[in-house]
């Protein structure tokens, strides 16, 4: 539940870090990042610190619905392609 969390903060982190690496080597320049549209490169502490507990808050309930559908009701595809084949032999 955490870990969606974290994941989604190290992402944010890891383009960050690659981007200002790149804009610092001189590989990259501001006119090379068209999608941002002129926004800051570094996310605000209170964006990052939102997208960690949006992962957390929605990541928990989307996790137990997926495994409620998967092993519960048994929807997954993978059941049904194993049906499929058990009624073909």
């Amino acid at each position: 539940m955490f870990a969606t969390g974290l994941v989604n903060f190290a992402l944010l982190k890891a383009l960050e870090l690659h981007l200002v690496t790149q804009i610092a080597s001189g590989t990259l320049s501001m006119n090379d990042l068209w999608f941002l549209q002129g926004a800051k490169i570094a996310f605000p502490l209170w964006f990052q610190i939102f997208f960690v507990f949006l992962g957390v808050i929605l990541g928990f309930p989307a996790g137990q619905r997926w495994w409620y559908l998967v092993y519960v009701e048994k929807k997954h595809w993978l059941f049904k392609v194993a049906h499929d084949k058990k009624g073909k032999k």
